[in-house]
């Protein structure tokens, strides 16, 4: 890239978005995620069938549940633990897997598609320490901002109960949600910026030096890092809710509509880590770009 051209905005938006069609980074992603889903739905599964399998109106909770059925399943649910054990463990199980996932689609964005499954599924241990570390120091900004959000939204609570005009009491509440929201993105944009700059620089271990430059580069070009990083994530997720909704149109019993339903879910799940891919990759072009222009 010319040190002296200027930054394609719209051509690394979208750049990154072809970028991120990396099918071993999606596959790796879809089998870790795939294996954590089937620990918390198999409990589920196996009191949902114990529950209306056997009933004479089986074929119809195939298609959908009323809420009669709902209500009967809430109170096998209170009862059988399982359900409950298998969601802490898939939780717990996602959380450790988290700073390997990361670290894959760092070696995805250094690699590119030349990456294969053994190198990529490697440099993603080789990343782990490093990623958890950041995936715990995360935790201070992102609290932060938690905080301040909450801190904000009791004020609006507040002043909407000392309000005369019931518009002056949801203008409050508006604000102090847009206010909430805007304060953990950009406090996420700062760790997911920082993700992308181990990626394409690595020129130091420590997760605060990386979060300390990244955050630099933020405040240098905040109008550039939070238009790529919303823009990115409205187009993904706008796809991801496009599948999603497909998926809850596939319902009904035998193998085909078992099959179909789960390939359409891991649809989702591979839409989801398309988006976080090219999130990374619009922002690592981002951070080459700035370090092309300090060193001209």
């Amino acid at each position: 890239m010319s040190t002296h051209s200027r930054f394609g905005f719209w051509r690394q938006l979208f750049g990154a978005f072809g970028g991120a069609l990396q099918w071993r980074v999606l596959v790796l992603w879809m089998i870790a995620l795939g294996v954590v889903a089937l620990i918390a739905a198999f409990p589920v599964w196996r009191a949902l069938d114990g529950a209306l399998g056997h009933t004479i109106d089986a074929a119809r909770h195939a298609f959908g549940l009323d809420a009669l059925a709902l209500a009967d399943l809430t109170r096998v649910f209170d009862k059988d633990t399982s359900v409950g054990f298998g969601v802490l463990v898939s939780l717990v199980l996602s959380l450790l897997l988290s700073p390997w996932l990361t670290g894959v689609m760092l070696a995805g964005i250094r690699y590119g598609r030349a990456g294969r499954l053994g190198v990529l599924a490697g440099e993603g241990m080789r990343e782990y320490g490093r990623q958890l570390r950041l995936m715990i120091w995360s935790l201070l900004p992102l609290g932060i901002a938690i905080g301040l959000g909450s801190w904000w939204m009791d004020i609006a609570a507040t002043h909407a109960e000392e309000a005369v005009l019931a518009s002056s009491a949801r203008n409050g509440d508006r604000l102090a949600l847009v206010g909430a929201v805007l304060v953990f993105i950009l406090a996420h944009a700062g760790i997911e910026l920082t993700r992308a700059r181990i990626a394409v620089l690595d020129d130091t271990r420590s997760v605060l030096r990386a979060w300390w430059r990244s955050f630099k580069l933020f405040l240098r070009r905040p109008f550039a890092v939070l238009g790529l990083y919303l823009l990115v994530c409205v187009i993904g997720l706008a796809v991801a809710l496009a599948l999603a909704w497909l998926r809850s149109r596939v319902a009904g019993i035998g193998w085909g509509a078992f099959v179909l339903a789960v390939f359409c879910a891991q649809l989702v799940v591979a839409a989801l880590a398309w988006v976080r891919l090219a999130r990374l990759r619009a922002l690592a072009a981002l951070v080459e770009d700035d370090a092309a222009r300090r060193a001209a």
